[in-house]
Order: C-alpha cells, then sequence, then structure tokens
C-alpha cells in the first residue's frame, strides 16, 4: 500500500514481488484495521462502531427474548455477544 497526501498515483507506477505486479488499492484491511491511501482512519471508526451496534443490538434482542434476565448479566452477555465480532480487541 502506498501512503500519500493527495492526488493521483501515476499510471505507470508498478509494484513487483517476485516478478509479480501488485495490485493498487485505494484501502486495505489488517488485522480487522481498515487503512486508507490517504492515512485516515475514519473508515475503521465507522467500521467498529457498526460492529459494536450490531452487538448491543443482540444484547437487546437477547434481553427481549429473555423475560426474567438480570440487567446485571447485560455486560457479560454483551461481552459473550460482541467477542466473536471484535476478535482482536
Amino acid at each position: 500500500m502506498v501512503f500519500r497526501k493527495a492526488g493521483r498515483l501515476r499510471s505507470s507506477l508498478i509494484f513487483t514481488y517476485d516478478n509479480q505486479e501488485l495490485e493498487i488499492v485505494a484501502h486495505f484491511t489488517y488485522l480487522g484495521i481498515r487503512f486508507s491511501t490517504m492515512g485516515f482512519f475514519s473508515a475503521t471508526q465507522q467500521m467498529l462502531a457498526d460492529q459494536a451496534r450490531k452487538g448491543l443490538f443482540e444484547v437487546y434482542q437477547y434481553r427481549n427474548s429473555l423475560v426474567n434476565i438480570s440487567t446485571a448479566v447485560s455486560p457479560e452477555l454483551f461481552d459473550m455477544l460482541t467477542s466473536p465480532i471484535l476478535c482482536l480487541w
């Protein structure tokens, strides 16, 4: 991945590894972190926030389906449901 301040990448710019041409991409996800060519992490923040929202929604669904669940169990339930989503953190 080529990090740069701005502008378009020259079309003549070619990277090779082991005599194979590498694809030039605008963003790349590595270990759950989304890297962009401009170096911004706003896409990563949005992706992690969306994943946390999904986990919280799962907790609400479980709490609504299990009538007698106590509120003290909710944080543990959240941890169990979000750990597969945010497995690297």
